[in-house]
């Protein structure tokens, strides 16, 4: 074999070592009364997500990723960048709760105030992208991301992939209401994309 070829397989060997070492050392930490503890709040975190994805209500979805959020602002409190971008994401669903307030509440305001922007990947490509759409999106594209850190443990993986799906879920459910109101309201709404549809 060639030198570059032998190169490569000595690369490969240190990673497949790493991350036996990694699991083996993952195994041994999982003994400790301290993470499994940890592991054992994580569990009932996850608990706590699935019976909101099983209630599959926007409001119980959007409160159960709040709560998470909360957690991770006094988790990450020394770590000024992770710090920020939970800041941010926060005030992005401060700001589009107000959109989802006005949605339920006087859809008439909220749908004649027109959107600039349309989602592109959408069924329908004239649908308003909101700040909550944006906001929901982005943050399960992120946690997607995170979850692939090999250094997770299996249940902090498990965790953060049932966010995606709990982010994702409420997402869908918030495009539904804004489907029904634009059938309800949808005069109001400059390009309509339900307009003209057969009911």
């Amino acid at each position: 074999m060639n030198e570059s070829g032998d190169l490569r397989n000595a690369y490969f060997d240190k990673i497949a070592y790493g991350l036996n070492a990694q699991a083996k050392y993952q195994k041994q930490l999982a003994q400790s009364p301290a993470m499994r503890r940890y592991i054992g709040a994580i569990e009932r975190n996850m608990a706590v997500m699935r019976e909101a994805l099983a209630g599959d209500d926007f409001a119980s979805l959007l409160a159960v990723e709040r709560a998470i959020q909360k957690v991770e602002a006094e988790r990450f409190a020394h770590d000024g960048g992770m710090t920020a971008s939970i800041q941010k994401t926060q005030q992005d669903l401060a700001e589009g709760m107000k959109e989802y307030r006005q949605l339920t509440e006087t859809p008439e305001a909220y749908l004649a105030r027109g959107y600039r922007e349309r989602d592109r990947t959408g069924r329908d490509r004239a649908f308003p992208l909101d700040t909550m759409r944006k906001t929901l999106r982005g943050q399960a594209a992120r946690v997607g991301n995170f979850a692939k850190n090999p250094m997770l443990l299996p249940a902090e993986k498990e965790f953060h992939l049932l966010r995606v799906s709990l982010l994702r879920r409420a997402e869908k459910l918030y495009e539904k209401l804004q489907a029904r109101m634009l059938a309800a309201y949808g005069d109001e709404f400059p390009d309509n994309p339900s307009r003209g549809r057969q009911p």
